[in-house]
C-alpha cells in the first residue's frame, strides 16, 4: 500500500527557485532516495538491494534474482 507523506511545505506564493530548492532538498534525503555506487543513479529507497547497490545493478552484475 502506497502512503504520500509531506516532505516539506512551500508557500502558494513561493518562486521558480524555492520550488527547484524544495525538490532538491528532498532528493537528498537518505530516507527515500540513495545513489547507487554501481550505476551513480539515484533510486527510492525500495528499489536499492541494499545501501549501495540499485536492484537493476544486483541483478546485472551480481546475478541476484527477484
Amino acid at each position: 500500500m502506497t502512503v504520500w507523506q509531506p516532505v516539506t511545505h512551500i508557500s502558494i506564493d513561493s518562486n521558480a527557485h524555492q520550488i527547484i530548492a524544495a525538490r532538491l532538498n528532498a532528493l537528498k534525503r537518505k530516507r527515500y532516495f540513495l545513489v547507487c555506487i554501481e550505476c551513480g543513479f539515484r533510486h527510492v529507497v525500495g528499489h536499492m538491494h541494499d545501501a549501495d547497490i540499485c536492484q537493476g545493478c544486483a541483478s546485472n552484475k551480481h546475478g541476484v534474482m527477484y
